[in-house]
């Protein structure tokens, strides 16, 4: 499970790897956790990309009582097609979520010790996503996502049996590009494409 990740680029780097501009500057943030407001990269209607922020933790639009809701935080890539609280995101809504690592814990209980997994020292990659667009019965409002995760492959396997699918760069039009490309087509991209070398050191440093 993907429970923590962090993004410490400089916000100018960040922009120009992801191609938006709607956006001047976030600070830098090295603990994001689930329910907590998250830099999204999306297609506008209008087809240019924009940098959002929401919620991290899916909310469905045709969910009715928001509060009994779970935490919807990660979505698995094996089920995503089917459950019905993410194929829609799949086929209309897919963002990225800038990042530059993820944490893991190994250890006992009450004595873990902390990890920090990055693609490569200070490189920003692009978390594949879900959002939606939610509206209450009182005309309330929440933008909300959730990040994609699967089986664990490489050096993360030591650690956890899931994480996220990061995309690089070459990958990001055709993650984002919804007109064009299917959810199945998405989902293959993902499958074969998503980064899985790693390196993993304690955190902190």
């Amino acid at each position: 499970m993907v429970l923590r990740y962090c993004l410490t680029i400089e916000p100018e780097v960040v922009r120009d790897t992801f191609g938006y501009h709607n956006i001047e500057e976030f600070p830098p943030r090295d603990g994001i956790w689930p329910g907590q407001p998250i830099v999204i990269v999306r297609n506008s209607h209008a087809q240019r990309r924009e940098a959002v922020l929401v919620r991290w933790g899916l909310v469905p639009s045709w969910v009715r009582d928001f509060d009994k809701l779970g935490m919807l935080s990660t979505a698995r890539i094996e089920t995503v097609l089917e459950k019905a609280s993410f194929r829609g995101g799949m086929r209309h809504k897919r963002c990225l979520i800038p990042a530059n690592g993820y944490f893991l814990w190994r250890g006992p209980s009450g004595r873990k010790q902390t990890y920090i997994a990055e693609f490569e020292e200070q490189q920003v990659f692009g978390i594949a996503g879900i959002y939606e667009q939610w509206m209450g019965a009182d005309g309330s409002e929440i933008d909300s996502a959730a990040i994609l995760t699967r089986r664990a492959k490489g050096v993360a396997s030591e650690f956890t049996e899931r994480m996220p699918i990061m995309l690089g760069e070459a990958d990001f039009e055709q993650w984002l590009d919804c007109r064009n490309f299917t959810d199945k087509e998405a989902l293959e991209l993902i499958e074969s494409n998503s980064i899985s070398q790693l390196q993993v050191r304690v955190w902190p440093a």
